[in-house]
């Protein structure tokens, strides 16, 4: 054998074995990726019941979800074998900041009938036209019931405003009755 054909056969050893390394490489990485995404079940059991199930509730002109400036713009309700995750999308629509609040939410089915209630006590600070997304959860729960609306029952806002109002109030109480 000369030395060209030794060239020309060692290059192709070495590109089969590049070619099989990288095979294996890509292999490797799409195998770490299937294994570490979450499995969606949106199967049924033997009996006909839904496992899981994602539903989504928009606040819209028709139907809003809202309350005191505080708008629900999005409420993902995700039904997981007798448990509940509730993702809500909170928007202020005031022109202050909100520091902080206590929200209590009704999820309704079909009838307009509460089944659950949701709540948050939450010192998020929330500027004017600004998100944020809270997250509940609700155990032991029926998934044969269907969540297809809601409702702000309650909000009790935080504002700057009522803050340096409410501080002004001590004051006053403080020197009058310093004064007393």
């Amino acid at each position: 054998m000369n030395k060209k054909t030794k060239i020309v056969l060692i290059s192709i050893i070495l590109i089969v074995i590049l070619a099989v390394i990288i095979f294996f490489v890509v292999k490797y990485v799409n195998d770490s990726k299937n294994s570490t995404q979450p499995i969606q079940d949106n199967t049924t059991n033997s009996s006909d019941i839904v496992t899981s199930k994602v539903v989504n509730i928009q606040s819209t002109a028709e139907n809003p979800i809202q309350m005191n400036d505080i708008e629900a713009t999005n409420i993902e309700v995700v039904y997981n074998f007798g448990e509940l995750q509730i993702s809500t999308t909170l928007k202020n629509n005031s022109t202050e900041t909100l520091n902080g609040f206590f929200i209590e939410i009704a999820l309704l089915d079909e009838n307009s009938d509460t089944v659950s209630t949701i709540a948050q006590n939450s010192e998020e600070t929330i500027e004017p036209n600004q998100e944020i997304t809270i997250i509940n959860n609700v155990a032991g729960f029926d998934n044969q019931i269907n969540i297809v609306n809601a409702k702000v029952v309650s909000i009790e806002k935080n504002t700057t405003q009522s803050n340096i109002e409410d501080s002004l109030e001590e004051m006053e109480q403080s020197i009058q009755s310093n004064v007393e």
